[in-house]
């Protein structure tokens, strides 16, 4: 099953680099960024999980480096897609 993470940091979306700096380090999970409705920047990543616990702990280990982590949200694709159509 797949599931997708979205993790919102503390900072604007800084445009092309980050962009290109999120597509070439996450590629293995189809990361794709995006702007929150306050702005801020987002990833959103697409995790292969045998269920949700796995998807967060996965998650969580894919985004540890981002220091300026205010939320993650882990959902099934599903739901993701139904959320964002």
């Amino acid at each position: 099953m797949s599931y997708n993470a979205i993790l919102t940091l503390e900072r604007e979306h800084s445009g092309f680099d980050l962009a290109d700096q999120i597509h070439s380090d996450l590629a293995e999970y189809s990361a794709v960024t995006g702007i929150d409705h306050l702005g801020r920047a987002q990833i959103i990543i697409t995790v292969p999980a045998d269920d949700l616990v796995h998807a967060m702990t996965t998650a969580q280990l894919v985004f540890s480096d981002f220091t300026d982590q205010i939320r993650l949200d882990v959902m099934t694709t599903v739901e993701y897609d139904r959320i964002h159509p």
